[in-house]
Formats: C-alpha cells, sequence, structure tokens
C-alpha cells in the first residue's frame, strides 16, 4: 500500500526520492539515478490510477497452481534487498518450476536490472549460453 500512497502524492522531486526510496537498492541511495528518476517522471508523471489498478491485478490473480507445468528452463533472479518483492517470493518460485536455476543478487532492491544490471549480465549471459533450449549453433556463435 505504500506504493499507492506514494502514486498519491504531487509529482515532484520529493514525491520521487520516496518512489526511489522504497524501491531499495542502488537507486535509493545514488544521487545520480535518483536525478534521472525525476527527470523521468517530470516528463511522464505516475499515473496514478495505472498504480492502483496494477496492484490490485497483483493481488488478485496468481500463477503458482500452474508453474509446474513450465518444462522450459527458467532463471529466477532474486533481489537480496528488495522492500517490494520479499525473497520468499523467489523461493516459492524454485520450489514450483522445475526447470530453474535461482540467483540472488545480495542487496540488491526491486530496480536491480536497471540499477546493477552489470551485476546479473553475465549471470543472465551463462544461464543463456547453457539452456538447453538454444540450438547449438547459437551457443557457438556467441561464445
Amino acid at each position: 500500500m505504500r506504493l499507492v500512497q506514494l502514486a498519491m502524492q504531487p509529482p515532484g522531486p520529493a514525491q520521487t526520492v520516496a518512489v526511489a526510496r522504497a524501491m531499495g537498492g542502488r537507486v535509493s541511495q545514488d544521487v545520480r539515478i535518483r536525478a534521472e528518476i525525476e527527470r523521468m517522471h517530470r516528463s511522464q508523471p505516475l499515473n496514478r490510477a495505472g498504480v492502483i489498478r496494477q496492484l490490485l491485478a497483483m493481488t488478485g490473480w496468481s500463477s503458482i497452481p500452474w508453474l509446474h507445468t513450465i518444462r522450459a528452463p527458467t532463471l529466477v533472479l532474486v533481489a537480496g534487498a528488495d522492500p517490494i518483492v520479499p525473497q520468499v517470493n523467489g523461493r516459492i518460485l524454485m520450489s514450483r518450476l522445475p526447470a530453474r536455476t535461482g540467483h540472488l543478487v545480495p542487496d540488491a532492491g526491486h530496480l536491480f536490472l536497471i540499477d546493477q544490471a552489470e551485476d546479473v549480465a553475465g549471470v543472465i549471459e551463462r544461464f543463456l549460453e547453457s539452456a538447453d533450449f538454444l540450438p547449438a549453433d547459437q551457443k557457438s556463435r556467441r561464445s
């Protein structure tokens, strides 16, 4: 519900800082990243109705009953310090996906794929190179 409260604040620097802090990780600490978020929010402010609808959708549906049917190799990336999605969610996914690989990104916040891309790019590349769904000729071209 904290995100709904943040979406209700008037757009501006205070909202940007509050949203960045709510995300955790580097985005909550790095002044340059917060400045970039503020720039983005000025050009495209948060849509309050959109935020509320997104939160309602997350509370009303779950894929848990069907995860066991996914046979494709799946990489589960878990942020170690995400204030929005707790680590237990990653453990639940890992317990239900039959062909899963998990990776914990320590001290990472909600936006770790953006603000810590260098910490996970290698993990993603190694997963894609080793996964069974990649044809052999594509594996050798990547090397």
